[in-house]
């Protein structure tokens, strides 16, 4: 046998791995950078869609302990209840600015139920508007329009909250 054959045909084999390897490296290596820009796109996107759902979740909360305060039957003698509406109000509207600027990153499911939430707290506001107003002589059907707020408040807004809390723990926690 001849070295200068066999040397040539190590040299080439050893030439044509290398050249083979370093094009499926290269490939890797892009395949590779695709996934890393993938994961930290989503990892930002998920970033996101957790301090948007920590600042809605708090808003509506707040909306909540407001419409609970304005339901009562009974305050406190140096309660300031003349300042509950404004500031249930000033709740609604960040809990719904903060859903609105960010929709598009959280789950239509939970939207939905976040657009229920309002629903329900609008329903509340109006039942108490209704149990207050002057308009209404009937002291029966004025108890009814409370005892329908204090319902609203105290049983079917608080249902809504677990939903939506539960709902946005699969968001954030991912089961």
């Amino acid at each position: 046998m001849d070295y200068s054959t066999l040397l040539t045909s190590i040299i080439g084999s050893g030439a044509g791995t290398t050249i083979v390897g370093l094009l499926f490296k290269k490939k890797f290596d892009r395949e590779l950078e695709f996934q890393k820009a993938f994961l930290q796109r989503t990892s930002k996107v998920h970033e996101k869609q957790v301090d948007l759902l920590a600042k809605i979740y708090h808003h509506l909360w707040e909306a909540h302990a407001y419409l609970l305060l304005m339901s009562a039957s009974a305050h406190f003698a140096h309660e300031k209840t003349e300042e509950y509406p404004g500031k249930f109000g000033e709740a609604i509207v960040a809990a719904r600015d903060a859903l609105f600027g960010g929709r598009l990153l959280i789950p239509s499911a939970l939207a939905d139920r976040c657009e229920d939430f309002f629903k329900k707290m609008f329903e509340g506001q109006l039942q108490l508007g209704f149990a207050q107003s002057p308009m209404v002589q009937d002291g029966t059907q004025r108890k009814d329009f409370w005892d329908k707020a204090q319902r609203i408040a105290f049983e079917e807004v608080p249902a809504l909250l677990k939903t939506i809390e539960s709902e946005a723990r699969v968001v954030i926690h991912g089961g």
